[in-house]
């Protein structure tokens, strides 16, 4: 299988080339599966790391919060910006261990630093659905002269949480509920479907019902990502993604589609985000050059 093989990634401002894809079905469930989970547990700790003034709540770090509170020591304090330069997935028994290099910029006596790290992660069970830590180490750490002039804040990796986690819900795992605050909106936003001759509009859970006749078995990976003020709005944003989904329909013939969603979240009050509406519509595939590309 795929997973049990050597997969390297390349993180460019956390757009990645995947070195291999899916050659079977199963594969590519399995894949897409383990694949969005550990993203969306990455996205929340490097998120939960960075200080940040909009109050956003970074919930299923991967680590008991014991864990958490002793490998957090090891970071700077007061960290303003992180940006993945690059990262390594392979497998090791029945785990599987995540390699991540990375600049911080955290502030010390008033003045701005960066420090290079490198990190090995080591998850659980490779085909778990909700992955956890099982342990981390911090194998190299040390500042440069130049100060990195790239970073992301906190709501960069808010925002990739939500969305993997998202990802990972269509794929039928619903163990990251608490990223999204899924119980908040799950029965209450509106999903429009434009698929082709088949067009929607009902709750998310029957939508993703009648989705199910076209896109039976596989899954879905993130391609792009880009995140849209709404006017006169200081509440509300829109999530635009381009997500590419392969495998099979009901009647088992093989399929790709490329799927524009936009997503409109509103930041409540105690600053917790509700999905509002889904707006999914199915665009002509793309064979070349992005397929087997994530970001």
């Amino acid at each position: 299988m795929l997973l049990k093989k050597y997969l390297v990634f390349t993180f460019i401002l956390f757009t990645s080339m995947v070195s291999a894809t899916s050659t079977t079905l199963q594969d590519r469930a399995e894949y897409s599966r383990s694949l969005n989970s550990v993203a969306t547990i990455m996205m929340n700790w490097y998120g939960s790391l960075i200080e940040n003034s909009d109050g956003m709540v970074f919930s299923d770090l991967g680590f008991s919060h014991q864990q958490a509170q002793a490998y957090r020591s090891q970071y700077p304090e007061h960290i303003t910006q992180i940006i993945i330069t690059k990262t390594q997935l392979s497998t090791l028994n029945n785990s599987y261990q995540f390699n991540v290099n990375s600049k911080i910029n955290y502030i010390k006596n008033s003045k701005v630093l960066t420090r290079v790290l490198n990190e090995t992660f080591l998850f659980n069970d490779l085909f778990s659905t909700h992955p956890t830590i099982k342990s981390a180490h911090i194998n190299s750490s040390h500042e440069i002269d130049t100060i990195n002039s790239k970073g992301y804040d906190a709501r960069h990796y808010k925002v990739r949480a939500f969305v993997y986690a998202w990802l990972s819900y269509m794929d039928g795992v619903d163990g990251f509920k608490s990223v999204m605050n899924a119980n908040a909106w799950l029965n209450s936003a509106s999903y429009e479907l434009d698929m082709g001759a088949l067009k929607a509009t009902a709750s998310i859970n029957d939508v993703l019902a009648k989705r199910k006749d076209t896109l039976a078995k596989g899954g879905h990976l993130l391609r792009s990502l880009d995140m849209k003020p709404i006017k006169n709005s200081m509440h509300r944003f829109v999530i635009d993604l381009v997500i590419e989904w392969k495998g099979e329909n009901k009647s088992g013939k093989p399929v790709i589609a490329r799927i524009n969603q936009l997503l409109t979240i509103q930041i409540k009050k105690d600053k917790s985000w509700v999905l509002i509406s889904i707006k999914e519509k199915h665009l002509l595939p793309i064979t070349a050059p992005w397929m087997g590309m994530l970001c």
